[in-house]
């Protein structure tokens, strides 16, 4: 028989995206054990939640089917790993998650009053890597249960150095942290095309001398990239445990770093 967790009930949330500004609907199914996680599109394009699927997009986690793309999924995938979610059908309405406030907050909420049930599989030991990419470093070593920690330094930037076990107290002491952007990058991000949803209210913007909106916690930056990191972790595919140890994380880092798990 397979074994897997999955929510008892559906819930939904819906949204604009942080970067494209779109209304978008999410709803989050339970699923069968051994489904593993979906992506599902309203016209029926499916993907899996595996890092195969990402496509290469600066400062972001992209999953892509042909044309279909699913823009900024790892908030949600925090809150799924954090709760051990092992299978779920996700079906997106629309290019983008929503960002909601920011954070990976009313995910883990959304969740928690949803339920889970399940028995959990045995989960993939990682294995001893380490990988430099992207102006950065990433590396796991075995162990049996699921440890993660970032040291970030920006350059003008936020800095400091966090770590959680999961699921831990990730949905108390971490995911509450809101995605950030250093000021002086505001103009070009939207010259890109980036950023069209983000607020005040959802992102942390960074200037010169610090915060320039009301922070949550003195090092929500940094706790915010522990948040990208495990949600990003959920592109191995599966259930993993060991230690992941991140200096100077990136998305594009951690894609590398999973790509490397896998073929190790």
């Amino acid at each position: 028989m397979f074994k897997g967790r999955t929510i008892k009930r559906a819930f939904a949330r819906v949204g604009p995206g942080v970067h494209t500004g779109i209304v978008s609907r999410v709803e989050v199914r339970p699923a069968e054990p051994g489904q593993g996680l979906w992506f599902r599109s309203a016209q029926g394009d499916e993907l899996p939640v595996h890092v195969s699927q990402v496509r290469s997009v600066p400062g972001s986690t992209v999953l892509a089917q042909g044309d279909w793309e699913v823009r900024t999924p790892e908030h949600l995938l925090a809150a799924l790993v954090a709760h051990q979610i092992t299978d779920a059908t996700l079906v997106l309405e629309g290019p983008e998650v929503p960002i909601l406030d920011g954070s990976a907050l009313p995910w883990c909420e959304a969740i928690a009053e949803a339920g889970t049930e399940g028995v959990l599989p045995e989960a993939l030991t990682l294995p001893e890597v380490v990988v430099h990419s992207n102006g950065g470093t990433a590396r796991s070593v075995p162990g049996p249960v699921l440890r993660v920690e970032v040291d970030v330094a920006f350059p003008g930037g936020p800095s400091g150095r966090v770590a959680e076990r999961i699921p831990g107290r990730f949905c108390e002491r971490v995911a509450h942290a809101r995605t950030f952007a250093l000021e002086r990058d505001v103009e070009r991000l939207r010259a890109q095309g980036r950023g069209a949803g983000a607020t005040l209210e959802n992102t942390v913007i960074w200037g010169e001398d610090g915060a320039i909106n009301a922070l949550r916690c003195e090092d929500e930056p940094v706790r915010h990239k522990l948040v990208d990191l495990v949600g990003d972790l959920a592109l191995v595919g599966t259930r993993v445990t060991g230690t992941v140890s991140v200096d100077r994380p990136s998305h594009a880092l951690h894609h590398a770093f999973i790509r490397e798990i896998l073929r190790a």
